[in-house]
């Protein structure tokens, strides 16, 4: 049996986000490759496809194409950060967040993953689950 093949290197360039047996796929913001004092920087149109409904203190999955070596999250309204970005935990591909006790109204997520010098952005629609 072959060997499974390893996430390819470079900063992750998909996410998707799950809880609560629900997933959809963030949107890429942009991607910073940095190679010694060079750095190349791409913005990507944001497109937020779907909504997923997130509870109090509920434990999110983040799973990426690509290896991370750090990931944080902030939870954003409009353009606002209504919570600073906290740390996820795990590695590789796979990582968990743990929401507040409370949103605050946010109602976007913004991931960022680091692979190296090398970063990923990437931003999800929210909603507090009933």
């Amino acid at each position: 049996m072959p060997a499974a093949a390893a996430a390819p290197a470079g900063p992750p360039r998909a996410l998707t986000v799950s809880a609560a047996g629900h997933s959809l796929k963030a949107s890429l913001v942009h991607v910073c490759l940095r190679h010694g004092t060079s750095t190349d920087c791409r913005a990507s149109r944001v497109r937020l496809r779907g909504t997923l409904a997130v509870g109090s203190r509920a434990v999110l999955s983040l799973r990426f194409d690509r290896r991370a070596t750090s990931v944080s999250v902030a939870l954003v309204r409009g353009v606002t950060t209504v919570r600073a970005a906290t740390s996820a935990h795990g590695s590789g591909t796979a990582f968990r967040w743990a929401a507040p006790a409370s949103l605050g109204g946010a109602n976007r997520l913004d991931v960022v993953a680091k692979y190296g010098k090398s970063d990923s952005r990437f931003a999800a629609r929210i909603k507090r689950a009933r």
